[in-house]
């Protein structure tokens, strides 16, 4: 990209910043602990540009990532007064969305389901919608010939869930939108929003859970045993059979 690069280790940056953690699922406050810098042009010496190499720590649950952040001579935009302000790219390794985080349970799937969803999630995380799009279709694909459905089209495999008691048909109705979904992005090649694929991601995580991580789940639990009511005395009402009846007093009379 660039003649006679400069590169230098320099001190880090005192400042903190606010960075996408992948343990905590959301914006933190980061300590940057050593710092590279970059600097040089194009070979036509006509774009320059400006790079960071960060290692950086999360302040509140202490996980070390990598930041990338580089910026060009033409990677300008205005702020609300009209005047040019700098705008880079910032790139997180390993890549992670803010609120996208992986659930504790992945690695229980099986691993022909577990491989698809962790390069679906992966795609998701590095912006690649198109990719994403393929791949959340794929894991519907997976799961379908996990549970044996194996022949016909994906709506029919779907279907078959629904017919299987695996899902509900409300569910196989969800299933057949992220279908859609994927067979836009497929064949019309088309990048869905992020919105749109974290909400299919969302679908996606709570059919998984449903289908293999609960049932298994509920294997452990403690099985209750029948119980059988006791059996209870009837108890037969007294009997005067054969007893004396209590003697009347006998009033007394006295004489005036």
């Amino acid at each position: 990209m660039s003649r006679n690069p400069v590169v230098k280790v320099v001190k880090p940056p005192e400042q903190e910043e606010q960075l996408a953690c992948a343990s905590c699922a959301r914006l933190t406050s980061h300590k940057i602990l050593t710092a590279v810098t970059e600097e040089g042009e194009t070979y036509g010496g006509d774009i320059q540009y400006w790079e960071q190499y960060w290692t950086v720590q999360c302040l509140g649950c202490k996980t070390l990532s990598f930041c990338n952040r580089i910026r060009t001579s033409e990677d300008v935009g205005y702020d609300e007064e009209g005047n040019l302000v700098p705008e880079p790219t910032t790139k997180l390794y390993p890549s992670r969305l803010v609120g996208r985080k992986k659930p504790e349970w992945d690695t229980e799937l099986p691993f022909q389901i577990y491989r698809v969803y962790d390069e679906v999630h992966a795609a998701l995380c590095n912006n690649i919608s198109v990719l994403g799009g393929i791949g959340i279709r794929a894991i519907v694909e997976t799961v379908c010939k996990h549970q044996g459905l194996t022949t016909g089209n994906l709506q029919n495999k779907i279907d078959g869930l629904a017919a299987a008691g695996v899902i509900t048909q409300a569910g196989a109705d969800i299933l057949h939108n992220l279908r859609i979904m994927g067979n836009t992005a497929a064949h019309e090649v088309k990048a869905h929003t992020a919105e749109e694929l974290g909400t299919a991601m969302d679908v996606i995580e709570n059919l998984l859970m449903n289908v293999y991580i609960l049932p298994e789940r509920a294997r452990k639990l403690p099985k209750s045993k029948p119980t059988t009511a006791a059996p209870t005395k009837k108890q037969n009402a007294p009997t005067t059979h054969g007893a004396k009846k209590p003697s009347t007093p006998k009033p007394t009379i006295t004489k005036s």
